[in-house]
């Protein structure tokens, strides 16, 4: 399938098989079918299969090549086919917090087109995603504040508490949760 994909005798027999390579949960992560796809891109002249194939590599491999050249073709203006599929793509491959992603699929969901259709899905589930963030931080924050209270009514000593020195060494400890 990398084969077809990168010599297949037609763009359009090329864009399918790229598309299918990115459909295929199994080769998450595989190496050998990302070397192929980044060469597959290097040698790409059609726009439109060159968009299936970083969208085939972003799907293979997140933080790829595949990525970069989705938002290049976004960022140059490449024509409004190509500028959607690629903020459509994007969004998919979880770049909505991205402002030029987020505005692309801002316009483009008023359209009654099928594009249109999933740029609306996109920005409800991305909402959607937001809100849960926020009541995530929301949580922590009240657990802070609850701690908080408990140390200051708790502690033999309610002078010595410095809450700005619980919250420097709260802030280090979570730091530090992260790169142990």
């Amino acid at each position: 399938l990398c084969g077809v994909a990168r010599h297949g005798t037609t763009p359009e027999l090329r864009r399918q098989a790229a598309s299918v390579l990115a459909l295929t949960e199994s080769l998450q992560q595989n190496e050998e079918v990302t070397r192929e796809l980044r060469a597959a891109l290097k040698s790409e002249t059609d726009p439109l299969t060159r968009l299936a194939l970083a969208r085939a590599l972003m799907a293979i491999k997140p933080h790829s090549e595949g990525r970069e050249t989705l938002l290049k073709v976004l960022l140059e203006g490449s024509g409004k086919e190509l500028n959607d599929a690629a903020a459509l793509a994007l969004a998919e491959g979880g770049a909505l917090h991205l402002a030029v992603v987020r505005q692309r699929l801002t316009d483009l969901h008023h359209e009654p087109t099928p594009q249109g259709e999933l740029a609306r899905q996109l920005l409800r589930n991305g909402e959607e995603r937001s809100r849960l963030r926020d009541a995530k931080v929301s949580q922590g924050e009240q657990l802070v504040r609850e701690l908080l209270a408990k140390v200051k009514a708790g502690y033999p000593d309610e002078t010595k508490v410095d809450t700005d020195e619980l919250f420097e060494s709260a802030a280090k400890g979570m730091v530090s949760a992260l790169d142990p």
